[in-house]
């Protein structure tokens, strides 16, 4: 079963209904005539498409494919049929698939030279632009020091985001964590909590990537892989190591340009540089460590500030900070420790 959600800029907000006739759940938003697609895989055989008109790209995704204004427009179900239609034979793993129920499918609702030319104009927009960015079942995403993508604090990741966005990705993997410092025991005890396999950084980093994405390639399910906030010119060397012995997508997401070396650049397409999604960022907020530690059988979160006091929870989970101490504390979401297969890879 694959889910079609769609926000149209011509309706009201907030409004839903089906379009039958062509088994499209219609999620209507109205903002601007500008039409982007997410696709969040639910499972191996379920996958939500949400086409959505905002222009800041709010729901935005890693390696996600998107559709520009100048190909959808408004409410034309026509058009959004075909344009479904090409993202199921072009882009996903079963074509003609899409359907907003269990035994239906999507047929095409437009014949003849309309929808001719209507591929030829999106099949111009991905080759001109690089607008279509696809989404694979198997993504390895290589994370470059995690709390340092930049000085801005905004800038740096959430790694908790990170794993679900992961697990929204792919449900049945699993997520990796390599470090080459020692981290502190709570913090890798945090990370376990939330689904990491933390394991530690050594020279042979290459050869474990490499091996990962040769047990992909021999299933049948080739890999993107996706360095996330890398700006280090030792990363050139990497991608033409894994350039000459696998056929396989590599982008570079990054929140600026800001540090990030020549030479690196240059070992991309200008297609291939994606700028942050929006919500894999932490929010701009009091700086604070919060890491969770396993007490017996519960789980506990401590939260650690810049200046290294500490508060702990009570027993109905309030936190009773340190004398004198007044800063907030958050108690993090937890995700399935069954997440998108994740290379972390911290360059001190």
């Amino acid at each position: 079963m694959i889910l079609i959600k769609i926000y149209s800029p011509s309706e009201k907000v907030g409004k839903e209904e089906f379009i039958t006739k062509d088994d499209i759940q219609l999620n209507p938003k109205l903002k601007n005539n500008t039409i982007y697609s997410d696709i969040h895989r639910i499972s191996e055989h379920t996958q939500t498409i949400r086409f959505d008109p905002d222009g800041d790209r709010e729901n935005w995704e890693i390696g996600s494919p998107y559709i520009p204004k100048s190909i959808l427009k408004g409410n034309n179900i026509d058009k959004l049929s075909i344009a479904v239609e090409w993202l199921s034979e072009n882009v996903l793993e079963k074509p003609g698939a899409f359907s907003a129920q269990e035994d239906s499918t999507l047929s095409k609702s437009t014949q003849g030279e309309e929808v001719e030319n209507l591929y030829e104009t999106i099949q111009h927009s991905i080759t001109k632009d690089g607008n279509l960015k696809i989404t694979r079942k198997n993504v390895l995403t290589v994370i470059d020091g995690p709390n340092s993508f930049g000085e801005d604090y905004k800038d740096q990741l959430d790694l908790e985001k990170v794993a679900d966005y992961s697990h929204d990705l792919d449900k049945n993997a699993s997520l990796y964590y390599f470090t080459k410092t020692t981290e502190n025991y709570h913090q890798q005890t945090y990370l376990s909590r939330i689904g990491y396999k933390v394991q530690p950084f050594h020279k042979d980093i290459d050869y474990v990537l490499r091996d990962l994405i040769r047990e992909k390639l021999n299933s049948n399910q080739p890999p993107t892989l996706i360095l996330l906030g890398a700006k280090d010119q030792d990363y050139t060397g990497f991608i033409k190591q894994i350039r000459r012995e696998f056929n396989i997508e590599i982008k570079l997401v990054i929140s600026s340009e800001k540090g990030l070396s020549n030479s690196l650049k240059r070992s991309f397409k200008e297609e291939d540089i994606l700028k942050f999604p929006k919500e894999m960022k932490m929010e701009s907020r009091v700086r604070e460590s919060v890491f969770t530690f396993l007490e017996g059988d519960e789980g506990r979160i401590i939260s650690k500030t810049q200046t290294g006091k500490i508060c702990l929870p009570d027993r109905a989970g309030n936190f009773q900070p340190n004398v004198g101490e007044k800063w907030i504390c958050k108690i993090k979401k937890e995700f399935d420790s069954s997440i998108i297969l994740t290379l972390i890879k911290k360059i001190g």
